[in-house]
Order: structure tokens, then C-alpha cells, then sequence
């Protein structure tokens, strides 16, 4: 994400921007999820997209959101929606209805509804090979080829707590990862695909992957209706964290969740880390904002101290300008 938002946005390119909370996302055009920008990068594009909102053509508009078109790109202005109509606009397929009115969005559309490759891949002789063992009987076996890509090159977290190699999981073993309490923090218990035992890490270390492969099961299901559905749960219980502390108390297993409970976890998933994000970031600000209030120099003395060094008067503290400064002043 620049610094600067550019003068023209390049073709499909979206960004979704909330001016009330500082917060821009980059929208990728092929899996349409919001990735949060860093929060250098953000105020000066924030004021840049205001600005260009301003007179540019409505495309789609709710009560709190509204996407214009800008140049050949597209930009997403969020008021404080709530949490469903959010939802419906970052994870159901309501954008793409807009995207078909243009010629790539017809294009991409028609790739997408062309058949999956199947789990066995195609050899010359029949139509598909027969579906590997380990898929056999997982929930998730129509999306083999998309998680096998995917775990394939991206371990599940840093470090196997077993062996100390990268957390790599067996593709299949997705419907088997199974969600824990460690200690007061929610974890997830997991089969390392390296040394084979079963381990269990924090939530937290897992959760970039583990967001991308409920993107991924979820691709589907992305219809209004579903999404209002899936959106049920985290309205009932009070918000992310609540539903994965829930889920993590009941051990609940991938593969045991229904499909609009896996969009649930996704969502949930995505606003813990983004609320940390947020958080985080504002708490490093804070901090320097502190420390550019002077609010940390607490070392008793430390006040008088520098009110002394700057009025020059080191000898009220014992300092003999003849054994620092003054030697060196008489070598030179």
C-alpha cells in the first residue's frame, strides 16, 4: 500500500476506508478480502480516497457504506456500520454483482464457474484419478486442491512445539484442527505433519493461516443470505472473541463445524486481528505521544537534573569542567 494514494487507480483496484477510525483496507480483487494496511501508511491515503469520494460516481450505497467509482478503480467509504451490514459488504458476494458490469468482472466470473480440478489431478487415460487416502472422508474434500496449495507452502505457525521445525499440517488434517483452552487463552490443538505428534499452540500464532484456509472452505457460501446467517452467532454472543472463547470451551473440531459456523469463525478471526492490530498501533502512539509529553522521564531527580544540563550549571551536581570538557578543550 503507498504511502500516497496514486494519482489513478489501476483497473479492478478497490480500497476501503473508514475516516471515523483511521482504519484502510487493500480489497484483493480475486478473493475480495480486506487486509488492513499498516498504520504509517494510512492517515495521509485515508484524507487522499475522502477527497476523492467527493463527487464521484455512486455505484452501490447502504445506510453506512457506499462504493464509488474512481477513476478505473473503486473505493469503499464506511461510516459505523454495524456489524451484519459490514459483513454482508466484505464477505458475501454483493460486490461482485456490481464487478459484472464490467467486462473483467464477466471474464473473471466465467473462470470461476468453470469446473475444480479434481483431488486426483487428470492422467491421459481416464477422466480423473481415484481420490488420494488421506482425503477420504474429509469434510473438506472438494477444496483439496485449494488447501493443498495453500498448507503447502505456508506453515501453520513459526515453530512445532514437538520438534521445533515450522508448523507444517497435512492438507487433510484441516477438518481435524481442533480448538482448545491453554491456561486462560484460547489455543488449538493441531498434528504436526513434520514429526506427527499432536500439539497445542495459542490461538494467536496460528491465526493468519488459519484465516486464509477458512477463506478458502468458505468461497462458496458467500451468498447475503448466508452471510446474515453467519452473522447470527457473533450478534448473539457479543462479538469475536466471545464466539471463539466459546467454541474453544465446547473443543470444537473444523471439520464438525456446519459451513455458516465456519464463515462465523472466519469473520471472528478477522476482527480479533484487525482489533489487535488496532490496538496495538494505538498503543505505540500513545506511547510516543508520551514521551513527547515528557510523561516517561519518572527517574527521581531526573527533572532537576536536565533543568540544570540545560541552564550549563553541571557543577551543581559535582561535575568538574577541568576533568571533562576542559581537558579536552586544552588538548585541542
Amino acid at each position: 500500500m503507498p504511502a500516497v494514494l496514486p494519482a489513478e487507480l489501476r483497473p479492478n483496484q478497490c480500497l476501503a476506508f473508514d475516516v471515523s477510525h483511521g482504519r484502510l483496507w487493500q480489497v484483493c480483487g480475486a478473493c475480495r478480502r480486506w487486509n488492513l494496511a499498516p498504520f504509517e501508511d494510512r492517515w495521509e491515503v485515508v484524507e487522499e480516497c475522502e477527497r476523492r469520494v467527493a463527487g464521484a460516481p455512486v455505484l452501490l450505497r447502504t445506510e453506512h457504506l457506499a462504493l464509488f467509482a474512481v477513476g478505473q478503480g473503486r473505493l469503499i467509504r464506511a461510516g459505523i456500520p454495524p456489524r451484519i451490514e459490514l459483513a454482508e459488504w466484505r464477505y458475501s458476494s454483493r460486490l461482485d454483482e456490481v464487478d459484472e458490469r464490467t467486462t473483467m468482472g464477466r471474464v473473471k466470473r466465467a473462470i470461476l464457474a468453470m469446473p475444480e480440478w479434481p483431488v486426483g489431478g487428470y492422467d491421459f487415460n481416464v477422466a480423473s484419478r481415484a481420490i488420494p487416502e488421506a482425503w477420504l472422508g474429509s469434510p473438506f474434500v472438494e477444496d483439496a486442491g485449494y488447501l493443498s496449495t495453500l498448507f503447502a507452502n505456508l506453515p501453520l505457525a513459526e515453530r512445532c512445539p514437538s520438534c521445533g521445525q515450522p508448523l507444517f499440517i497435512h492438507p487433510a488434517a484441516f477438518g481435524d484442527l481442533r480448538l482448545e483452552v491453554l491456561g486462560n487463552r484460547e489455543a488449538l490443538a493441531v498434528p504436526c505433519g513434520l514429526c506427527g505428534k499432536e500439539v497445542v499452540l495459542e490461538l494467536r500464532e496460528a491465526r493468519p493461516a488459519l484465516r486464509a484456509g477458512l477463506a478458502l472452505v468458505s468461497r462458496k457460501y458467500r451468498d447475503p443470505v448466508r452471510v446474515r446467517r453467519a452473522i447470527g452467532p457473533l450478534e448473539r454472543v457479543g462479538g469475536g472473541h466471545e464466539l471463539v472463547r466459546r467454541l474453544c470451551r465446547r473443543r470444537s473440531m473444523f471439520g464438525e463445524l456446519p459451513r455458516a459456523g465456519l464463515l462465523a469463525l472466519w469473520m471472528a478471526l478477522d476482527e480479533l486481528a484487525e482489533a489487535e492490530a488496532l490496538e496495538d498501533e494505538w498503543r505505540t502512539a500513545e506511547t510516543l505521544a508520551r514521551i513527547a509529553d515528557d510523561e516517561l522521564t519518572e527517574i527521581p531527580g531526573f527533572e532537576s537534573f536536565r533543568a540544570h544540563v540545560i541552564a550549563g550549571d553541571l557543577l551543581a551536581f559535582g561535575a568538574d569542567p577541568h576533568q571533562h570538557g576542559g581537558n579536552d578543550c586544552a588538548a585541542r
